[in-house]
């Protein structure tokens, strides 16, 4: 099934699968009146690719908890990928994806604002793409709520605003892979700012190789390891001149750390400025996952290694 230019569709309740053509599309229907649902395993229900502007306003957007069966990284639900290639989604509900609820890569740009993503294994991934995220609740999700990644240590600019996360599980365990409200991966120049962030099992934010990110006037509560993250632990991808103000941590098992000093085969973190934040409730909360140690957090407001202020 394809959407047409310009069309309306809202008479179809369910479909197998979707993709755009290479023209503009509008879709618009009553919030909560249409439902797409994956009836069985495919890649995605929907993809915009090839240079295509999609806009999606009011739609239910449904996996059923059907297998993507796609090996990239930024599989999910719904893809955008490309050059050239664009995807405005406004007020839609995003569920039910045993992979990420939103996909975006490939040089593409993606917008979502007022959407609900819940019941994902990601919320949403952007990889060597382009993110606005803003006032979207993003909640129980399987491993990670916003995603915003590189390939290679590059400027990225993606701004994750005025959200709403919580309930962001670990299922895949590991050591801070998973379990993050927002993660940041080799994307520089990213800004995080007002969000509200609950419920994760490792970090509210986490920043790896994200050098110049803003962290911003973020509210965390409920954090199990690190309220805010900011570290350098491969070899060779430092982090650098990161701006960590005005934040406000209720609850986790440490507040701010902004480590990693080159040794141990880790990176370095230089150059952090951690300043106006207000943290309170820590507590040694403890992590039994296979491969974390020590086994618990030790309850620290703020931790700082090299070049910090």
């Amino acid at each position: 099934f394809l959407f047409s230019s310009r069309r309306w569709h809202t008479r179809f309740r369910h479909v197998t699968a979707v993709q755009t053509c290479a023209l503009p599309i509008f879709v618009e229907a009553k919030p909560r009146s249409v439902t797409l649902k994956l009836r069985g395993p495919a890649r995605h229900l929907l993809r915009a690719h090839g240079g295509v502007s999609l806009t999606l306003r009011g739609l239910v957007i449904d996996g059923d908890g059907q297998a993507i069966e796609d090996d990239e990284t930024v599989a999910g639900l719904v893809r955008v990928n490309g050059r050239d290639t664009s995807a405005d989604l406004e007020a839609c509900e995003i569920r039910g994806s045993s992979r990420a609820g939103v996909g975006i890569s490939n040089d593409a740009h993606a917008r979502l604002t007022s959407c609900r993503i819940h019941a994902c294994d990601v919320g949403v991934c952007s990889l060597d793409a382009r993110l606005s995220a803003g006032n979207n609740r993003v909640s129980n999700c399987a491993n990670n709520g916003v995603l915003v990644w590189r390939s290679t240590q590059a400027r990225d600019q993606s701004v994750v605003n005025n959200n709403e996360i919580s309930g962001i599980d670990n299922k895949k365990i590991g050591t801070g892979e998973y379990g993050n409200g927002v993660g940041i991966f080799r994307a520089t120049d990213v800004r995080i700012e007002g969000n509200r962030i609950s419920a994760c099992r490792f970090s509210a934010v986490r920043v790896n190789g994200g050098s110049r990110a803003q962290v911003s006037g973020n509210t965390c509560r409920d954090i199990r390891e690190v309220a805010i993250f900011i570290e350098a632990p491969g070899a060779g991808l430092n982090t650098e001149n990161v701006v960590v103000s005005n934040n406000i941590v209720d609850g986790a098992g440490i507040g701010i750390s902004a480590v990693n000093a080159g040794m141990f085969r880790d990176g370095i973190t230089r150059g952090a400025v951690v300043t106006g934040n207000q943290v309170s409730n820590l507590r040694i909360n403890a992590i039994n996952d296979g491969g974390y140690q020590p086994p618990q957090t030790i309850g620290a407001g703020i931790i700082a290694e090299i070049e910090a202020s």
